[in-house]
């Protein structure tokens, strides 16, 4: 038995595309967190101008959107520095992961339940969520 591995790389990335569809973040039951994020002047402007996060490609938690709880915890956890941006998260519900990270994905994470991922962390916890749906009304902090 042969696997075709184009028509399995199709139905992976067709299946990585139907996430946006996927996610209801007009559910009344999803616990709603402001969280802030802090990113370059130039990302900051894209992602106002857009009102839309972009996963990243890699992290403790995999490629996600990464966010702390409060303004003062991003200069520690950001990757890049200039502008800190402040949104309305949808983490519903969160699995908290430790500070050794795990191998995470949103089907993964859905199949087992959960909408987003938590990490209590000595320097503040962090929320990481993969879809860009989650994440609205992005604004200055």
């Amino acid at each position: 038995m042969s696997l075709n591995l184009d028509g399995l790389l199709i139905a992976l990335l067709a299946l990585e595309l139907r996430q946006n569809l996927d996610f209801d973040s007009d559910d009344d039951s999803s616990e709603v967190r402001t969280l802030y994020h802090q990113t370059s002047p130039e990302a900051a402007e894209a992602i106002l101008r857009s009102q839309k996060m972009n996963r990243g490609s890699d992290g403790l938690a995999g490629g996600g959107i990464y966010f702390a709880e409060t303004k003062a915890d991003t200069y520690r956890k950001a990757r890049n520095h200039g502008v800190i941006l402040k949104a309305d998260v949808t983490v519903g519900n969160a699995k908290e992961i430790d500070r050794n990270g795990q191998d995470n994905s949103y089907w993964n994470l859905k199949r087992q339940g959960y909408d987003s991922v938590t990490i209590p962390r000595h320097n503040g916890r962090e929320w990481v969520v993969y879809n860009h749906a989650q994440v609205k009304n992005i604004r200055r902090a």
